[in-house]
């Protein structure tokens, strides 16, 4: 018992400040969503939601490299190799900042046909251009800010992780009440204020790894292939579920754009907020349980690895059970956060079974998410790429044309609840062929048992 309570313990100090930097994050972007609802207009709203996916692939950059690099410094860590985990943290900075400038001038040099390729009506056309322009212009603070937040906690400062995301949380709403409400700058305003935000909590974190106290030092990268192939690798399968969740966004939008016009994509916007605040939170669970899976898996402790994958599955399962009770006790109320009832009843009130429909899926995505993360934690990327790609894409399609052929536009908002219960189905399957379950699923029955 007071081994299992360390372990607790030593996930709560991980998981909890990685769900608060979720929160921050997803509060400020809700934030973004609820000063161009209210500040400027609900086709605004429809416009940045429409970038969404586009943004979603710049920011898996960061996400496979942060993902694949603190996997393998956590184990190198484990293993008291410090002087390598030290080359594999700068090694893969220097690469993510060559990376994401060159995106930004591809992206900058093609953008009015990327938000065509989008879908962007003509009504919406130009608020995601205004919007999009300047994101991709900060898009190297956009991912370093998120590399730099993960490896912090595996430094062993996950205070510091979330005083980072705090600090950019604080300063992107202060700056969105002044560009949007103030100035007067609209959807470019909320785009100014993200960046900035961006670059305020890179700067933070450099001046950690820069003063002497962290564990993790920059120093002059070797860059060998291995590394960048590893990272690459146990990355990929996170950095496919954000682009899954773009995809996912980029499909509802361009079936909702067909079917049900601008409306039906201004309640979409809605819904997209509130599930990336579902979505990030569970992440965060699952992104702090992964280093603490790959120390131990690292140390050869599997009864402690499948302790921490244990606490994931209790946590993912509130936070599901939760979310899914605020939504259809509180409809009113959270839609109310991005539209006003006065100014648009019609799509207001149009808004509300969407979201309750939508909501079921927050009851398995959870499980989704936690174990496409501990498939990567183990260094299983075949099974952890495999639940991705289904989720995001195979399932996502497929659900979406059935739903719709049977049950019409009310399918739309159904479709992501059958995509997340076929993935969890499939989850199960992996899972029974892993040797190693058979060990965790007794532990978990032992628990059961009384003493």
């Amino acid at each position: 018992m007071e081994r299992k309570g360390i372990i607790h313990n030593q996930f709560l100090r991980f998981v909890v400040p990685s769900i608060l930097s979720m929160w921050v994050y997803s509060l400020y972007t809700m934030v973004d969503g609820m000063f161009v609802g209210h500040g400027v207009c609900p086709d605004a709203l429809a416009g940045v939601n429409i970038v969404a996916p586009f943004v979603n692939l710049i920011f898996s950059i960061g996400v496979v490299f942060a993902t694949g690099a603190s996997t393998l410094i956590s184990i190198e860590l484990g293993k008291g190799h410090r002087e390598q985990a030290n080359n594999i943290f700068s090694t893969i900075t220097l690469i993510v900042i060559l990376i994401s400038v060159f995106l930004a001038l591809v992206t900058l040099f093609n953008l009015k046909s990327i938000i065509s390729l989008l879908g962007a009506p003509e009504d919406v056309f130009l608020f995601s251009f205004q919007y999009l322009r300047i994101i991709v212009i900060f898009a190297v603070f956009l991912i370093l800010s998120y590399f730099f937040e993960l490896v912090v906690k595996v430094d062993g400062f996950p205070g510091l992780a979330i005083a980072g995301v705090l600090l950019s949380g604080i300063a992107n709403i202060v700056l969105d009440y002044l560009f949007i409400m103030q100035f007067g700058w609209g959807v470019t305003g909320a785009a100014v204020a993200t960046g900035i935000s961006q670059v305020a909590a890179t700067l933070f974190y450099i001046f950690h790894f820069s003063r002497g106290h962290s564990n993790l030092q920059f120093v002059k990268p070797r860059m060998p292939r291995e590394i960048v192939r590893k990272s690459i690798a146990i990355g990929l399968s996170a950095g496919i579920m954000e682009i899954s969740s773009g995809l996912v966004t980029f499909i509802f939008n361009m079936v909702i754009g067909l079917k049900l016009g601008s409306d039906g994509l201004i309640s979409f916007g809605v819904i997209s907020y509130i599930n990336q605040f579902v979505f990030m939170t569970v992440t965060g669970i699952s992104q702090g349980s992964q280093p603490l899976i790959s120390f131990y898996f690292g140390k050869r402790e599997q009864k402690a690895a499948s302790e921490v994958l244990h606490l994931g599955m209790v946590y993912v399962t509130a936070v599901g059970v939760v979310a899914f009770v605020i939504c259809n006790v509180l409809t009113s109320l959270l839609v109310g956060l991005f539209l006003d009832m006065h100014d648009d009843l019609e799509v207001f009130t149009a808004t509300l079974l969407p979201l309750r429909l939508f909501s079921l899926s927050f009851l398995f995505v959870g499980y989704n998410v936690l174990f496409a993360s501990y498939f990567s934690s183990v260094t299983k990327i075949g099974e952890s790429v495999a639940v991705t790609v289904l989720r995001g894409l195979v399932f996502a399609l497929c659900s979406m044309a059935i739903c719709i052929l049977f049950l019409g536009n009310l399918g739309i908002w159904i479709s992501q609840f059958i995509c997340e219960i076929a993935t969890s189905i499939c989850i199960m399957i992996m899972l029974r062929r892993q040797p190693n379950w058979k060990h965790i699923s007794q532990e978990r029955e032992e628990r059961k048992v009384p003493s």
